[in-house]
C-alpha cells in the first residue's frame, strides 16, 4: 500500500508539470463471436456491445478506465443445433508511461494495470437451461505503438496479454474454483481528429480478442467428482468510438 501511495503521488506530481488532457469516449461494437467448450462442442454467430471509459494524458503518462459490454445478437448453435447465449462484461484500468520518437511522431505506450471479466453463457436457453457464470481478475501487460500522420490522424497497434491472478465459477449458485488461464487482444486503432479546435475524435478499431475460462474440478459431499471442461470464446469485430479531448 506504502508503494502505491508513493507511486500515486509520484505520478501526479510529473503529470501536474504540466498541462495534461482528458479524454472521455463510447461507441458501439460489433463482431463474430466463437464459443468453444473442451467437451468438443463448438459455437458460433454474431454479437454486439457497447464500449466506454475516461482517460487522461500527460507529456510522459497516460492512465485510462474502461468498460466493454457484449452481448449474443444472433443464435450462437453447434454442429447438432443445441443453443447457447452469452453476455460479457469487462473493465480494466490501464496506467504506464509514454515515450516519443521520429519527432514526436511515433508514441510509444507500454502499460499494466488491473482488471475484471465476467463471462455468462447459458446452455440451451430455450430448453433445460444451465447459466455457467466466470470471473476472472486479470493483470493486463500491454503497449500501445502510434504513428501520427498529421494533427488530424494517426494509427496504432494495441497488444495485451491478460494472465489471470484470481478465477470462479458460478453454476446454479454454487460457486467452484477453476484454473487461471490467460487472454490476449490485438486492436488497430485510426483515429481522426474533426477539428484541433473541437476536441472530437472518431476512432475505427478492428480487433480480435481470445480468452480461455479454466477448468474445474470439484469433489461433491457425496464423494461425486464434478468436472466442467474449460471454456474457450474469441471475437473478430469492428469499434466505433466518438471521443471528446478537454
Amino acid at each position: 500500500m506504502k508503494n502505491l501511495t508513493l507511486f500515486s503521488l509520484a505520478f501526479g506530481a510529473i503529470c501536474s508539470l504540466s498541462a495534461g488532457t482528458f479524454n472521455v469516449y463510447t461507441g458501439p461494437h460489433f463482431n463474430y463471436a466463437n464459443v468453444d467448450l473442451d467437451s468438443g462442442s463448438n459455437f458460433d454467430g454474431y454479437a454486439g456491445g457497447l464500449t466506454a471509459g475516461v482517460g487522461y494524458n500527460c507529456p510522459h503518462f497516460f492512465t485510462d478506465v474502461s468498460f466493454e459490454g457484449t452481448w449474443n445478437a444472433s443464435a450462437m448453435v453447434d454442429s447438432i443445433s443445441r443453443r447457447l447465449g452469452f453476455s460479457e462484461y469487462f473493465v480494466e484500468w490501464k496506467v504506464g508511461p509514454t515515450f516519443t520518437a521520429y519527432g514526436e511522431r511515433l508514441i510509444l505506450a507500454p502499460y499494466t494495470g488491473f482488471g475484471w471479466d465476467q463471462f455468462n453463457n447459458t446452455r440451451d436457453p430455450n430448453g433445460a437451461s444451465t447459466c455457467f457464470e466466470y470471473n476472472k481478475l486479470f493483470i493486463p501487460v500491454g503497449f500501445y505503438a502510434t504513428w501520427i500522420f498529421n494533427v488530424q490522424s494517426s494509427l496504432s497497434l494495441q497488444f495485451e496479454w491478460r494472465p489471470d491472478v484470481y478465477s470462479d465459477l458460478d453454476v446454479a449458485s454454487i460457486d467452484l474454483d477453476n484454473s487461471s488461464e490467460n487472454a490476449f487482444r490485438v486492436q488497430l486503432p485510426y483515429e481522426y481528429t474533426f477539428s484541433s479546435c473541437s476536441g472530437t475524435t472518431l476512432s475505427i478499431v478492428p480487433f480480435f480478442d481470445w480468452s480461455e475460462y479454466g477448468k474445474s474440478r470439484q469433489t461433491n459431499a457425496a464423494g461425486a467428482v464434478i468436472v466442467i471442461p474449460s471454456l474457450t470464446r474469441w471475437y473478430l469485430g469492428l469499434r466505433l468510438i466518438l471521443g471528446y479531448a478537454f
